[in-house]
């Protein structure tokens, strides 16, 4: 068995359902099983996550502590693996209700049957325990446990560690939790899972459905055509579960050939759109028309700064901005503002300006190499500078790639193609026909795209003779 390896993530979920799966469970542990043809055994990844009120029960100090234990042994007791770490808290983080803690680990193991003691022992108090009984495969499986995660991203270089809460597989990092959870504002479910058919396989039909905890099925995607080569292959995608209600449910993967029927399948959480606006609610340290830049750390005056790009009637005149002292900052900031000449006409004010930014940042972020922030995305810039779209048609699960195409009939008529040939969340404007987006657009981006998608806006947009 290859050593236990960890990895932490802190998490805020600030007031989420009481009524979401496993609310009331001090602590959480999931495990995931990939098969290794090579060698024939199982790699186990697992996910704990720990309620911090009840570790720390009555608060605890400045700075806490907890140590993660997580121990393996076989069938007949014999302990295998007792890997064991230590976490610092940042400070009054264990006093924050509702906060949780994220440990994730993994670790190779042979056919047979394993338990799993994660053990987490705070710096004060009694320790939380959860034991998992893991059956690694016996022989070949046909296909892998279902792997869901709410974002994904390429590492740098294949040395790279995990972040907090990842799983990585081939060649991907993959944001997962105990279970997943999506908010109104969040609503993209990734999946993955690998299938492990000797023979190749070429003309399989591959369907995601959404069901709910009563067992009914709620949305389904249409039959999509997968292949893999001999020796098994794997089939990741992603839904855009936007306007789907609060509450528990389970992705169901099912690939078919012929007669024979491959199912996998795993849960997650929609929490509630309350629960996502108190979240926002108190990140605004500011009362409405409050002068927010006369507490904003110059960091924070820098990000508020940045997005200034997309209205500053001379956006090469910030570049001043860039030499003042931290109180230059603000004097530089506050004068934009009040300086209607500063900016383009016809430019929102500025709280709603920030409100833009904020929505984009929640809709739009980027976790692939780049790391963008939602506002620096071609999504998150048309977006501020035009509000949400007034018509939308989304296809985060076509085929040769996503995309998303904004319409707005409000004024004058403008439309934008974005695409996301990564696979990974990372949309690019391929076509516009906004004259302020000039020379962005790809001439081959029909071609790119193919002929069902691009009949598929045509029919959309209405507008064939303009991008035809």
């Amino acid at each position: 068995m290859r050593p236990i390896a960890a990895a932490a993530a802190f998490l805020l979920l600030a007031l989420a359902s009481p009524n979401r799966q496993g609310a009331g469970q001090p602590l959480k542990v999931r495990v995931v099983r990939f098969y290794e043809p090579a060698n024939g055994t199982t790699t186990i990844e697992g996910v704990a996550e720990v309620r911090l009120d009840s570790l720390f029960r009555g608060g605890a100090s400045a700075v806490a502590r907890y140590r993660v234990v997580v121990a393996v042994s076989d069938s007949s007791g014999l302990q295998l693996q007792n890997s064991m770490w230590t976490r610092s808290l940042p400070p009054g983080v264990a006093g924050v209700q509702g906060a949780t803690t994220e440990e994730t680990f993994g670790f190779d193991a042979a056919p047979g049957r394993y338990r799993v003691e994660v053990r987490i022992v705070p710096s004060g108090g009694d320790s939380l325990v959860s034991v998992t009984e893991v059956q690694s495969y016996r022989t070949r499986p046909a296909i892998s446990d279902l792997l869901l995660a709410t974002g994904v991203r390429r590492p740098q270089t294949d040395s790279e560690p995990p972040q907090p809460g990842e799983v990585r597989r081939a060649g991907l990092m993959m944001r997962t939790g105990v279970p997943p959870r999506l908010t109104p504002t969040n609503a993209t479910l990734v999946w993955y899972a690998e299938a492990y058919a000797q023979a190749a396989v070429d003309s399989a039909q591959m369907v995601a459905a959404i069901v709910g905890a009563d067992g009914h099925q709620v949305i389904a995607t249409v039959p999509r055509a997968v292949s893999f080569p001999a020796g098994g292959g794997l089939t990741r995608g992603s839904l855009d579960l936007s306007g789907l209600p609060p509450g528990q449910y389970r992705l169901r993967l099912s690939v078919r050939e012929g007669d024979s029927t491959l199912d996998a399948e795993a849960p997650f959480v929609m929490a509630p759109a309350e629960s996502v606006a108190r979240v926002d609610s108190a990140q605004q340290a500011v009362p409405a028309g409050g002068d927010i830049f006369a507490v904003a750390s110059e960091d924070q005056l820098d990000s508020l700064e940045a997005p200034l790009v997309y209205v500053a009637r001379n956006p090469g005149g910030l570049g001043l901005y860039r030499t003042l002292t931290v109180e230059g900052k603000r004097r530089f900031l506050r004068q934009f503002w009040a300086t209607s000449s500063m900016r383009v006409q016809g430019t929102v004010g500025r709280e709603d300006f920030y409100r833009l930014v904020a929505a984009a940042n929640r809709l739009f972020h980027e976790s692939g190499v780049a790391q963008l922030a939602g506002w620096n995305t071609d999504r998150g810039r048309i977006f501020i500078r035009n509000g949400q779209w007034d018509e939308r048609l989304n296809r985060p699960a076509s085929q040769p790639f996503p995309y998303d195409v904004w319409r707005y009939t409000r004024g004058q008529l403008r439309w934008y193609v974005f695409g996301d040939r990564t696979g990974l969340g990372n949309y690019v404007l391929m076509a516009t026909n906004d004259t302020h987006e000039e020379g962005v657009a790809e001439a081959d981006w029909q071609a790119q795209l193919g002929t069902d998608a691009t009949r598929d806006i045509d029919q959309f947009l209405g507008v064939q003779d303009q991008i035809n």
